[in-house]
């Protein structure tokens, strides 16, 4: 008799997050996530309560992901270079969210959507905090530095979920990191006339 191998609930989150990148919140079901995994429901539920719980657990593992590696990169030095690393660190979570985290947020348990502007508040914060030093050091503009940040993370979010719909020819995190390239030179004041 075959023993089953052991699904670790990382495995259940991953496979969770394969059917979410559909881009359609009620695709993921107990019974389509225990069919992809090759495993019983009951197993399932012995490392989450319920579908709310597996899905809260999901993006609390992806917003901390990209708060871990905003704590770890390199935001000193060079403000330039800091807001690109803040781009980056924005790009990829956006690109690790599934599709149905982006696009039907408001159908999330409302823990996931709170779970989810906290890390886009830790962004801006950072971001707020690089364009402000940048403005003390001379590399950026004097004086707009939170709405400097609050246009990057606005305009980076709009262009997450066109990316996301389909809607521009290019990943989620190519779509952050274009939108830093296009307020870049507004950020600076080195607008081509």
């Amino acid at each position: 008799m075959a023993t089953r191998r052991r699904i670790s609930r990382e495995e259940i989150l991953e496979g969770a997050a394969a059917i979410l990148d559909s881009g359609v919140f009620g695709d993921l079901t107990v019974d389509s996530l225990a069919r992809q995994l090759h495993m019983s429901k009951s197993t399932l539920y012995k490392h989450f309560a319920s579908k709310e719980d597996l899905i809260v657990a999901l993006v609390d593992a992806l917003c901390r992901h990209a708060e871990r590696d905003l704590e770890e990169a390199h935001l000193t030095g060079d403000a330039a270079k800091a807001l690109e690393t803040v781009a980056r660190v924005y790009g990829d979570h956006a690109a690790r969210l599934p599709r149905a985290v982006i696009l039907q947020l408001s159908r999330l348990p409302s823990p996931c959507q709170d779970r989810i502007e906290l890390t886009a508040a830790t962004v801006g914060r950072a971001a707020r905090a690089i364009i402000a030093r940048g403005a003390t050091d001379g590399v950026f503009l004097d004086g707009k530095a939170q709405l400097a940040a609050t246009c990057f993370l606005a305009s980076a979010r709009a262009a997450v979920e066109a990316a996301a719909r389909g809607e521009l020819e290019m990943s989620r995190d190519e779509a952050v990191q274009s939108t830093y390239k296009l307020l870049l030179p507004g950020i600076t004041g080195r607008v081509n006339a």
